[in-house]
């Protein structure tokens, strides 16, 4: 949603959609960003409940078009912490992507391998974002600034 509301800003030219965008996101750094983990729920004043594959995904997305919308490097970092994170906690040794994260409570921890009408988690979001060669070179570039 994040996403949409910045594409929209852009394409109609109208500063408070890209504001929205932007709150939205401050809001979830401030309270539902906790200590390098994305949780998904705010109810009267508490965060709990760790985000799962779907929402990692989702904000990594958004923080992309906020960063090639000219919005700041910040996001850009943001979404180069969250991937770094996706590849520690959530990839499973066969390449794949488990749907939550190690402290989920939950008894399995799945993968999906098949396709299906719904469009899913990492395959659609994060990799449309990771092999879009602007996005791709944007990581990079960043990753290889920050190492050297």
């Amino acid at each position: 949603m994040i996403d949409t509301l910045v594409k929209a800003g852009m394409a109609f030219e109208n500063e408070t959609y890209v504001t929205a965008g932007i709150e939205a996101v401050n809001f979830i750094k401030t309270h539902l960003w906790k200590d390098g983990t994305l949780l998904r729920r705010f109810r009267e004043g508490e965060a709990d409940y760790e985000g799962g594959l779907d929402d990692y995904a989702s904000l990594i997305r958004a923080l992309i078009t906020l960063y090639e919308s000219g919005q700041g490097e910040g996001y850009l970092e943001w979404a180069l912490e969250m991937t770094t994170h996706l590849e520690c906690d959530y990839k499973a040794d066969d390449g794949a992507f488990y749907l939550t994260g190690p402290d989920h409570s939950i008894l399995l921890r799945r993968c999906e391998l098949y396709d299906s009408s719904h469009q899913g988690h990492i395959s659609y979001l994060l990799v449309a974002d990771l092999l879009n060669p602007k996005s791709l070179l944007n990581l990079l570039i960043h990753r290889f600034c920050i190492s050297h």
